[in-house]
């Protein structure tokens, strides 16, 4: 099942090509990770994806609706997205910001029932995040704000989650296991992702399929032991890299 697909997507921001005439297929099941250096449009690429902003040219289709043509509620339900350093402006609790994820599945003045306190409540658990449930969330450090926000999109169990960056400000025990979680999701029917990581060998262990952003308008795509090669990362990075073997794992190293 395709959950989202570009054709002919051109993107286009402060004078910069970020993909040009770009053919994108995510479909259930997968894992993509994209990959590219700082400043490369990654982010942009990531937000006109999830129908947060437009592209300049091409479609983009949800479950082969346009995108353009789906309404809010129903793209909320279907997408979940992940920014980065994305800081509450409100006081709130832990809970409460989780509960956040719930919204697209209510009605107008609709309140939350045990079913959805229970969502986030176990989301919370799975983040680690527990004890912390009636923390303000102006408390809690870079790391812990950052598994928020993971806590609130496994609360909203969205078909496909587009993060940027998710393992951003988190510890090498949070890295792995956010990323552990992230990818038990893809066992439940109708899911997929998409993570900005700059990490090449994770991205390696969790993902299936990798896109490049290369610059001037190039992005390489598809399933990862086509894509993930010595000669795409060191042209994707401008730096030498070397490809060595640890129990059984390829991993890359600079060179």
């Amino acid at each position: 099942m395709t959950l989202l697909e570009a054709h002919g997507l051109g993107i286009t921001i402060g004078g910069k090509t970020v993909c040009e005439d770009l053919s994108l297929r995510i479909g259930a099941g997968q894992a993509w990770g994209m990959l590219g250096q700082n400043g490369i449009g990654k982010t942009t690429l990531l937000l006109t994806l999830a129908g947060l902003r437009p592209p300049d040219c091409g479609e983009i289709r949800l479950k082969g609706k346009p995108l353009a043509q789906c309404d809010r509620p129903e793209v909320a339900r279907d997408i979940g997205v992940v920014l980065q350093d994305n800081r509450e402006l409100f006081p709130s609790t832990a809970l409460e910001t989780a509960l956040i994820g719930r919204h697209p599945y209510l009605k107008r003045w609709q309140w939350e029932d045990r079913a959805d306190l229970d969502k986030a409540l176990d989301a919370l658990r799975a983040m680690d995040l527990a004890g912390m449930a009636q923390r303000d969330v102006g408390t809690l450090s870079g790391g812990e704000h950052q598994r928020l926000q993971i806590a609130t999109l496994l609360t909203q169990d969205p078909a496909l989650s587009l993060l940027d960056e998710p393992i951003n400000h988190l510890d090498l025990r949070h890295q792995i296991r956010t990323l552990e979680i992230l990818s038990r999701r893809l066992s439940s029917p109708g899911r997929a992702l998409l993570m900005v990581l700059h990490d090449i060998n994770l991205a390696a262990r969790f993902c299936d399929h990798i896109l490049l952003v290369c610059g001037d308008g190039i992005v390489r795509a598809g399933p990862r032991d086509e894509v993930l090669t010595l000669e795409n990362l060191n042209a994707l990075y401008g730096y030498p890299l070397r490809q060595v073997e640890v129990e059984g794992r390829v991993v890359f190293v600079p060179g």
